[in-house]
């Protein structure tokens, strides 16, 4: 290549194909003009000047995602696969991991409560594991998916490769580290069973621990956030975190019944899409308050009034917060 020409293209953003085209056609040109007029003054017919055609830009296609969200249990993963999952390039699967590695597990919650075999994935129980995400992206025609399976064994089929070593795939892989203030993550605990809160902090920290180590051990691309700031101050919090995944906040968005999520949630997130639907399979350790807040935008801060004080005390300290934010 002319190294004048070179000069010019390198002056050019990388990603600006079409202003790139522009400058080598420019160029390419002048050098065509000045040949022409040496070829005249030596008595050469003269080569006409084709005119120079449109560059039509070329518009790169945005890469898949697929959004591993990792948190403890009882932390809002579902809720928040819904919420992410009702953007409108996103689409919600739950906890994906179950028909893969759960043999006749069922495939969709929503179908199930239909009593009825669900329309995309149908035939889930056919495809290999390599293909899980493929299948997915192609039957749910869109570009980013919010996978709430939680468990690092699951991602880590996606993740790494042979001997641990990060593994290449057709899709950008991000995660959401979902933390949840322990003191409203142990009153949700508590409607399902006895826990004592020391016991329980130690749970919830060795949980969080883990996904922190396996996130900085392998540079996964990862935004840490906590629940209680997406459900308190949802205009504050999300466009962060809608940017890392590359789309824009969509406040309509918190709203997910107002979609229809196939896929596999059956908790309290649950509840506003499932809970009038006769064969629903829901579980929720408190069905009067979810009923209650029945397709509506809440914060769920019952702990103020369920814990003992002694308790709140315990796991309300900063330290257990801020090792992690």
């Amino acid at each position: 290549m002319n190294p004048q020409w070179k000069h010019q293209l390198d002056a050019i953003p990388f990603g600006s194909v079409a202003s790139r085209s522009r400058v080598f056609h420019s160029a390419q040109l002048r050098a065509h003009a000045r040949a022409s007029s040496s070829r005249r003054h030596a008595v050469m017919p003269a080569i006409p000047v084709m005119p120079v055609m449109p560059v039509v830009p070329i518009v790169p296609i945005a890469k898949r995602t697929v959004v591993f969200i990792l948190s403890e249990r009882q932390s809002g993963s579902t809720w928040l696969s819904y919420v992410l999952g009702s953007h409108a390039s996103a689409s919600h699967l739950g906890e994906y991991r179950r028909p893969f590695t759960m043999p006749g597990h069922v495939a969709c919650r929503l179908c199930e409560a239909r009593s009825q075999p669900c329309p995309i994935f149908h035939d889930i129980h056919s495809i290999p594991l390599e293909r899980a995400f493929d299948y997915a992206f192609e039957r749910l025609g869109s570009n980013c998916l919010i996978d709430c399976s939680k468990q690092l064994s699951w991602i880590s089929r996606f993740a790494l490769g042979e001997n641990g070593v990060p593994r290449e795939n057709n899709f950008d892989l991000k995660v959401v580290h979902l933390l949840r203030d322990p003191r409203g993550w142990f009153a949700s605990q508590l409607r399902r069973s006895p826990l004592a809160a020391v016991d329980a902090i130690a749970t919830w920290q060795n949980t969080n621990r883990q996904i922190a180590h396996f996130i900085q051990q392998y540079r996964l691309r990862a935004l840490r956030v906590l629940y209680d700031d997406l459900t308190g101050r949802p205009a504050d919090a999300f466009p962060r975190l809608c940017d890392f995944l590359g789309f824009d906040f969509q406040p309509a968005a918190l709203h997910y019944w107002n979609k229809e999520h196939h896929g596999l949630g059956g908790n309290g997130a649950a509840f506003s899409l499932l809970g009038s639907l006769p064969q629903a399979k829901v579980t929720t350790g408190d069905d009067a308050f979810y009923q209650q807040q029945s397709q509506q935008m809440f914060c769920d801060d019952r702990w103020r009034s369920e814990l003992q004080s002694s308790d709140a005390d315990f796991l309300g300290q900063d330290h257990w917060l801020a090792e992690f934010l």
